[in-house]
């Protein structure tokens, strides 16, 4: 499977300086801090696999002091260790942890969602665990703060399920701009990161092949006859499996797209929406020039605050409708019935604001 190369800065220059101190040797702890993600998983995974090194991971979660109280006292440690969600090892895994660390030849990746300083603080951690972990840390940004990788990513992982189903399916071109609209836009939080995106796609893909008539007959026949060789796969996944066109076994229409996107307002409801930028000076230079600085200037301060946070939402939504849904998602949940576009342009005219002027002013500070 094709790596992603990452157009994000903050993920791209982590990756970049991991890889070089990993390959170089010149480390044997890692601390790789952000959502608990499959990318760094994987990242992990293929450099044990190109080092021809055995990997062993451990969730800490689970029996985590057995598994470490056996590798402290095994004959040969080297190797690679993945310990998933450290902070969740119990102070005697911690101490048993800190001993192979330091006597033995174990290179060692931590993964983490939390700060492990918080946890030093508090004495749920150990300091020189902590100490030795955080020789080098990697900071990953979360998929909500990747939009620009979102296509190669949504890509990628077609290309995945086609390699182990041995099918493959396409989108009809209206159906890939809405999703990918939807899944940079503020309601989708992805909070179980890369998981709900692989998730969501395993939906799509399956709903696909149904409503195209496959069945698991055909699908056997067709790993009997052998499958294709993995680049061959990926090559027929760019021309064919993401939009119209090439060799498919099943189409991702609209109506898909429209229920895997309600499914996922379901699954996150109640999250905060994903506001990339804080509400300060932007979204007052928004109200100030469409308001005028006399109507402005005359607002309380609590109308202000209110006002200008309602117009950064407007201004990160693709319609009224999704800032509505944003503006009202924990009351919407409560009414049997809801009309968040009306609430929202009510609000709105209270002002004397419109959409389009919402929309224009945007563009006029921006020059785009």
């Amino acid at each position: 499977m094709k790596s992603v190369n990452s157009k994000n800065s903050e993920h791209d220059s982590a990756l970049q300086l991991l890889a070089q101190i990993a390959q170089a040797g010149l480390s044997r702890t890692f601390l790789l801090i952000g959502p608990d993600s499959l990318s760094k998983t994987e990242w992990v995974r293929t450099f044990a696999s190109r080092k021809k090194t055995p990997l062993i991971e451990i969730p800490c979660g689970t029996a985590a002091d057995r598994r470490l109280e056996e590798l402290a006292f095994a004959q040969e440690t080297a190797g690679l260790l993945l310990l998933k969600d450290v902070e969740l090892l119990d102070l005697g895994a911690q101490r048993i942890l800190l001993h192979l660390l330091e006597r033995g030849s174990q290179v060692c990746f931590a993964q983490t969602g939390t700060e492990l300083a918080e946890r030093v603080k508090d004495g749920s951690f150990l300091p020189e665990l902590w100490a030795v972990l955080s020789a080098w840390t990697f900071a990953f940004p979360p998929l909500t703060a990747r939009q620009e990788d979102f296509p190669e990513l949504l890509e990628n992982e077609f290309a995945r399920w086609s390699a182990r189903s041995g099918i493959q399916v396409a989108f009809e071109e209206s159906a890939l701009q809405k999703y990918l609209r939807f899944a940079v836009s503020m309601e989708a939080v992805w909070r179980g990161d890369l998981r709900d995106l692989r998730g969501s796609v395993s939906r799509m893909a399956a709903l696909a092949v149904l409503k195209h008539g496959g069945s698991t007959q055909h699908e056997e026949g067709m790993r009997e006859e052998g499958m294709r060789e993995e680049g061959m796969r990926e090559e027929g996944m760019r021309e064919g499996g993401m939009r119209e066109g090439g060799m498919r076994e099943g189409v991702i229409s609209a109506e898909i797209v429209h229920g895997e996107l309600q499914y996922l307002r379901g699954l996150w409801a109640g999250e905060p929406p994903v506001i990339r930028e804080s509400a300060g000076e932007q979204a007052s230079e928004t109200a100030r020039k469409i308001l005028g600085e006399e109507r402005w200037d005359g607002l309380d301060r609590f109308a202000k605050a209110q006002l200008a946070d309602v117009l950064l939402v407007c201004r990160q939504a693709q319609s009224l409708s999704e800032a509505g849904r944003v503006l009202f998602s924990s009351s919407r949940l409560e009414k049997s019935t809801t009309n968040d576009t009306d609430r929202l342009r009510k609000y709105l005219l209270k002002f004397g604001i419109t959409w389009n002027e919402i929309q224009n002013a945007q563009t006029e500070l921006t020059g785009s």
